[in-house]
């Protein structure tokens, strides 16, 4: 038994020595091959890269770095699969210093899409579930050509109709220098509507629609300017134009709908974004953090109606367990206004601020305060598999996928100045809690079943197809 036991603890030492002395091993990067990129250049993959040619790494650290970059990779939403590895020559495996290659190897995704679709003319899918009506749809035409010319440059232009009448077209991501630090953002649309939410009504937004005539007509143009001097780290300045014709109906319903009586308004907006975005995956990531913040200013072009954002959020991931995590969501938001405008009044339940079990609701006000943790269970690792129907499109055909359940809870809170009767859920603690399940799929396709419950007794199962958070 003595004997055993010291032969145990010999290997275990050997072992440890072992790892000791090949981490303080140096490795010598002497090339990078890429393989798969068809369509992608290399200096677009080579950039997400937390190491270069030329770079002396200790053998310690290789593995982390290896993480990272297909991390990085992956986060482009270029490609479906990624590998890292490295070869070298066994013989010089023995020294201290020697030489790898490092290989990676990228599965391209489809860029080129026709966009033939329908957009929903509702607040969300789930409350035109509760109450289908056919004509809420909008139809949508065109193209959008994503990692353009290889640089992950993307270019969209569509057209509206039926109730909603217009056309979008931009051109993101345009690389102004070599090192992809400095780009650029362009967009303009259009947009004629019969329908617009004017105001609050039992808590959810109130719907006008016309069948007879536009409610307002919107023409829009920005550009983006973004500096990115790390690989996680991006500024963003924003500067847009919008002219709006109201129809006067839309008056006669609230009046202070945009904080004057003019049917017509020319607006001016500065927005600057701050991210730190060390999260290990942009579509459902599983560690690390995220930190967001926003400010925002805007005023007619008579300068006589101002308003002003500050928002932020923070998300943190962590591996509590071996297929047990930890995710945790907070956002805030504060504003000021020279004029009373329910436009401006848009907290909890308006575009990314949301909380589950809410789903059919708002909680307007001018700051907000929101919590969201929730615990995921991984019921199926992430697996590879092959449609054998599609294996003539390699760009489809080799699929992974992922199955997560969760319990959650999440608190918040919409501070309102001149709350209204028919919004109950302005300044009162919101609380909601429930389960759900999450299909992780290729293509950034994630699909969540939730039922949950919150503090005012409503409850039900809500079903959405979930977008990547920045």
């Amino acid at each position: 038994m003595k004997k055993a036991l010291s032969i145990l603890l010999i290997l275990v030492a050997a072992q440890f020595l072992a790892t000791e002395l090949f981490s303080q091993k140096h490795a010598f990067v002497s090339d990078i091959r890429i393989i798969g990129n068809n369509h992608t250049n290399d200096a677009i993959i080579l950039r997400e890269l937390p190491f270069r040619r030329g770079d002396l790494i200790e053998m310690g650290s290789l593995d982390q770095l290896f993480r990272v970059g297909r991390d990085n990779l992956l986060n482009l939403s270029l490609f479906n699969f990624v590998f890292v590895t490295y070869i070298a020559d066994a013989a010089d495996l023995e020294n201290k210093y020697f030489n790898i290659d490092v290989v990676i190897r990228v599965d391209e995704r489809w860029y080129y899409w026709p966009k033939l679709n329908l957009s929903l003319d509702e607040h969300n899918i789930n409350t035109w579930i509760r109450d289908p009506d056919w004509s809420k749809f909008t139809a949508e035409a065109g193209i959008s050509f994503n990692n353009l010319f290889g640089r992950n440059q993307n270019l969209r232009a569509l057209y509206t109709m039926g109730f909603r009448r217009g056309f979008i077209f931009s051109y993101r991501n345009i690389i102004l220098d070599r090192e992809g630090k400095h780009t650029l953002d362009l967009s303009l649309f259009q947009e004629f509507s019969r329908h617009l939410n004017i105001g609050i009504s039992d808590n959810s937004p109130e719907s006008f629609r016309s069948d007879s005539l536009f409610l307002i007509k919107r023409y829009n143009s920005s550009v983006s300017y973004q500096f990115r001097p790390g690989i996680r780290f991006r500024n963003r300045f924003t500067f847009s134009y919008e002219y709006a014709d109201l129809a006067p109906e839309v008056f006669v319903k609230n009046p202070d709908y945009w904080g004057g009586d003019e049917r017509r308004r020319s607006i001016l907006s500065f927005i600057y974004n701050l991210t730190f975005d060390y999260r290990d995956n942009r579509q459902y990531p599983l560690d690390g953090y995220l930190l967001f913040c926003q400010m925002k200013g805007s005023s007619n072009s008579r300068f006589n109606m101002q308003y002003g954002q500050i928002k932020g959020e923070f998300h943190y991931y962590r591996e509590l367990a071996k297929r047990l995590n930890l995710n945790a969501r907070v956002q805030a938001g504060a504003s000021a206004k020279s004029k009373e405008a329910y436009i401006f009044d848009r907290a909890i339940g308006y575009d990314e601020v949301n909380m589950r079990g809410f789903e059919y609701y708002v909680a307007d006000g001018q700051h907000y305060l929101t919590l969201s943790p929730t615990i995921l269970y991984n019921i199926m690792p992430q697996a590879s598999f092959i449609i054998k129907p599609l294996r003539k499109f390699p760009s489809f055909s080799k699929v992974h996928a992922a199955l997560y359940t969760k319990c959650f809870i999440d608190i918040g809170y919409a501070s309102h100045k001149y709350a209204s009767p028919k919004n109950e859920m302005s300044n009162k603690l919101l609380l909601s809690g429930g389960i759900g399940l999450d299909l992780v799929a290729y293509y950034d396709i994630t699909l969540s079943f939730e039922y949950s419950i919150n503090n005012f007794g409503k409850h039900g199962l809500f079903v959405a197809f979930k977008k990547p958070v920045f």
